[in-house]
């Protein structure tokens, strides 16, 4: 009789990781064009391999979150890897809105959501100098801006249609007079036939307010260290607005 002796080795099923679980999402903005999300629930012990859908892209890391960056808009799903080559389900969805301008209006002046890279338009035309995040609007017309992002996009806005208030009382426009023409040093503002305090603004190139003030009847303001260039004074009496210009030269 022959006894045979026979051992066996049995190796276990490797362990299926479970899906990747979405932490927060950031949304792409005018300093980060590209959104990001947090992963968690990745495999605690080795190595991992993180697979983005779509697109494959795969990072490897350890531990049991990761930031993914660099995500344009769209859908994207994650799916993991462990050590032993396993791969999970596919986690939820990760939505990246597009980056959007939006410009808002309040009175006279439009304001960009982006703070840097601002063109503004009027109709099909670009305005000159108008590069700032806000604009004072001084006429009429089909308002825009489109934001330039350097090597990313260029970004157009929604458009505003801007009547300017001012210009439908002609007669209290004319008894506000500016001088000299240009301005040095020295800027004289007249309102006749006014006895009221008329607050007003003076705004640069950039929609920057620069001064605030009041006048009655007349009032001068310094100006020698303003820098050369076109200005706009806005008055406000009761609902109505009113907008001049003058050179700083």
């Amino acid at each position: 009789m022959f006894i045979i002796n026979i051992k066996c080795t049995i190796t276990p099923q490797p362990i299926t990781p479970s899906a990747p679980l979405i932490g927060k999402i950031t949304q792409p903005d005018f300093i980060n064009p590209l959104g990001s999300v947090i992963v968690n629930g990745l495999p605690a012990s080795g190595t991992w391999s993180l697979i983005k859908s779509p697109y494959g892209k795969t990072t490897i890391d350890m531990g049991t979150s990761s930031v993914i960056s660099d995500l344009p808009e769209g859908i994207h799903n994650f799916s993991v890897k462990n050590s032993s080559d396993c791969e999970s389900e596919l986690s939820s969805d990760v939505v990246i809105n597009k980056l959007t301008a939006i410009i808002t209006q309040s009175n006279s002046i439009l304001t960009s959501n982006a703070a840097n890279g601002n063109q503004w338009y009027n109709q099909n035309s670009p305005v000159f100098g108008a590069i700032g995040q806000t604009y004072t609007v001084t006429e009429k017309g089909n308002y825009y801006t489109v934001v330039t992002i350097p090597l990313f996009a260029t970004i157009p806005s929604n458009t505003i249609s801007v009547f300017v208030t001012g210009e439908e009382n002609i007669g209290m426009s004319n008894q506000i007079n500016l001088y000299p023409v240009p301005v040095k040093n020295e800027l004289v503002i007249e309102f006749k036939d006014n006895n009221e305090p008329v607050g007003f603004e003076i705004i640069n190139s950039l929609g920057q307010v620069i001064q605030t003030g009041s006048v009655i009847e007349k009032t001068k303001l310094q100006t020698e260290n303003f820098a050369t260039g076109l200005y706009l004074i806005k008055f406000k009496v009761d609902n109505t607005v009113f907008i001049k210009k003058f050179l700083k030269e």
